[in-house]
């Protein structure tokens, strides 16, 4: 038996090949709406009112002889439960952007508040949250097998001790980019004078190349855009807020032939399917590098992203 934990859209065509090509039964975990089949609603407030539906999945995966458990780490409920009451099992990580490259430890201040609530949760399941490992995703545990990354990453040198597989991930990249069009994936943790200045740096970058239309993509935790305001009264704009589909489908679906996020997966996705696509991360134009992002960069870098320089 297979339970596969789904907690960002671009982990999407993952899962569902994972479970096309598989003879097992498959149970999904979701926190997002999805078309696949039965998958079991864990997001918002779902771990509360849809608690016997979820009860019966984790059940039934706990009595399964064996259980193959995919998720990008151990942090959320589900996969902390499963992974504690479940005795013959297998866990491999899904792939999760630039997290694979980062190691993010359960002390983190970022996820305190995060794991905080997944703890509450596990307890409303009778299940007490352990951290497992140094790192969220931590390869050296001994229940983990190895990682399922998307094909089009097959030819980086992962820092990861276990098995990758890697899959096809079903977009096609040979497409005409639009040089007129540029896609901005928005950030989500900017203050309002960082915003002006990266909208202004934004508009010079789109002038300069004659840019018609910008494509925002906020991130899928909000709610409005960010930087709508900023360029409406210059460009052609199309604002895709919230919940939509992952940045990657959306590239395919606008050609964009300049994307510009910040330390962003998305990013680094659409610049390994499409090695034509201008990619640009604007991340060092207001914050100094983090020691825990040196690695990412140095990543996006070998993939081919280009890296704003203050002035």
């Amino acid at each position: 038996m297979k339970a596969l934990i789904l907690l960002g859209k671009a982990q999407e065509s993952l899962i569902k090949k994972i479970i096309s090509s598989s003879h097992d039964k498959c149970v999904v975990f979701s926190v997002y709406d999805t078309d696949i089949k039965g998958a079991v609603f864990i997001g918002g407030w779902a771990w509360l009112y849809n608690y016997i539906e979820i009860s019966c999945a984790l059940r039934e995966c706990c009595k399964s002889q064996y259980l193959e458990l995919y998720t990008p780490h151990f942090v959320n409920f589900v996969a902390n439960i499963l992974l504690l009451k479940c005795k013959n099992i297998r866990a491999f990580f899904l792939y999760d952007g630039i997290l694979n490259f980062r190691k993010v430890g359960w002390a983190s201040r970022s996820l305190r508040k995060t794991i905080l609530l997944n703890r509450i949760k596990s307890l409303f399941y009778l299940s007490v949250f352990r951290s497992v490992g140094q790192k969220i995703n931590d390869e050296s545990a001994q229940c983990v097998w190895g990682a399922v990354f998307p094909e089009s990453l097959s030819d980086h040198d992962f820092d990861f001790s276990k098995k990758i597989f890697f899959i096809d991930d079903g977009f096609d990249a040979d497409i005409d980019l639009d040089l007129e069009v540029v896609m901005v994936l928005e950030p989500v943790l900017y203050s309002k004078p960082e915003l002006i200045f990266l909208a202004e740096y934004i508009k010079k970058f789109c002038t300069g190349r004659s840019i018609r239309k910008i494509v925002l993509k906020t991130h899928p935790r909000c709610n409005k855009s960010l930087l709508l305001d900023f360029f409406s009264d210059s460009f052609d704009v199309i604002s895709l807020v919230g919940d939509v589909e992952p940045a990657e489908k959306l590239f395919f679906k606008y050609k964009p032939a300049y994307v510009l996020g910040d330390y962003s997966s998305a990013l680094l996705n659409i610049k390994s399917v499409n090695s034509a696509v201008n990619a640009y991360s604007y991340g060092p134009l207001l914050r100094d590098v983090s020691p825990d992002l040196e690695s990412v960069v140095g990543v996006m870098k070998g993939q081919g992203v280009l890296f704003f320089e203050r002035t």
